[in-house]
């Protein structure tokens, strides 16, 4: 039986107990419980120097929830207000898009899919109205 060089565990491969232990992308070594080392992790990326295409390449089935969990932390490191920007409630919040991802061509900046001045704080039902047309900014 070998150790694995991330976590320390008993294995038979010679390397890594399991996917999780190693960077999918460069099969260096990743963070305990985590897919992508710290140079691949979406987390990490700058936002204003990868396209959408870019992370739909990396996260494939859910490139969109990816761009809105980077939209969320853009929102909150802005120390912007969290209530709701038409009705002023501020218990249960989504960060927005005024214009949706999918408008977005796929070689755009995330940086600019989740500039500022099309981020917007909702209440979850003024984020369905938006995306349902019966309401407009």
């Amino acid at each position: 039986m070998n150790q694995c060089l991330n976590c320390g565990r008993e294995t038979s491969n010679p390397k890594f107990c399991s996917r999780r232990c190693f960077c999918q992308v460069c099969g260096s070594e990743a963070s305990h419980r985590r897919k992508h080392c710290d140079t691949h992790s979406v987390r990490t990326i700058a936002t204003n120097q990868i396209t959408v295409r870019e992370i739909q390449r990396r996260a494939k089935f859910q490139a969109n929830a990816r761009i809105r969990q980077m939209a969320r932390r853009v929102y909150r490191d802005r120390g912007l207000p969290l209530r709701c920007c038409i009705c002023g409630y501020s218990t249960q919040m989504e960060i927005c898009h005024k214009r949706s991802i999918a408008e977005f061509p796929v070689y755009a900046l995330v940086s600019v899919v989740n500039a500022q001045d099309n981020l917007v704080c909702l209440c979850p039902n003024h984020h369905w109205e938006l995306d349902h047309g019966l309401l407009s900014l």
